[in-house]
């Protein structure tokens, strides 16, 4: 457990104090799920212009994460389809929350893992779960795709 802890000491990342010694690549937030200050917070973080403000909750706390504009999933599904020669018609996205959004945007197939309420709109398909309906959900897009190519 010790070194889990060290591990994850280090993903958080550095003090807020330290960002004005360079750029600001990401800010997390960790909140309350249920803090009333919370909508109001994620309000005025999205009027400040070229920054990315994603939430997600998890149990009974919700994360906020701020990133450059460009700092997306969207953006790296799009950069790494390219550098492989990859139609981006031809890719297929899985997400679970609202950082998945920009994926989901440019992914040839969408696919939503669980109720997130955000990605309703933007999803191809859904699948309940990751344990029991994704590889249900794969099993029958593989053969999908196999009756087409035949």
């Amino acid at each position: 457990a010790a070194h889990l802890t060290a591990w994850h000491a280090k993903r958080r990342g550095l003090p807020l104090a330290h960002a004005a010694a360079g750029p600001l690549q990401k800010l997390d937030i960790e909140l309350a799920w249920n803090d009333p200050a919370a909508p109001e917070l994620i309000t005025r973080l999205r009027q400040v212009p070229g920054v990315n403000v994603t939430s997600s909750v998890s149990g009974d706390l919700q994360y906020l994460t701020v990133t450059p504009e460009a700092a997306n999933k969207g953006a790296a599904v799009q950069r790494i389809a390219g550098a492989l020669g990859i139609p981006l018609d031809h890719t297929l996205a899985f997400g679970d929350s609202e950082n998945d959004l920009a994926m989901f945007k440019v992914a040839g197939v969408a696919v939503q893992v669980g109720e997130a309420e955000c990605l309703q709109d933007a999803a191809h398909h859904r699948v309940s779960c990751s344990a029991l309906g994704l590889p249900a959900w794969l099993a029958e897009y593989a053969e999908e795709l196999a009756r087409e190519l035949a």
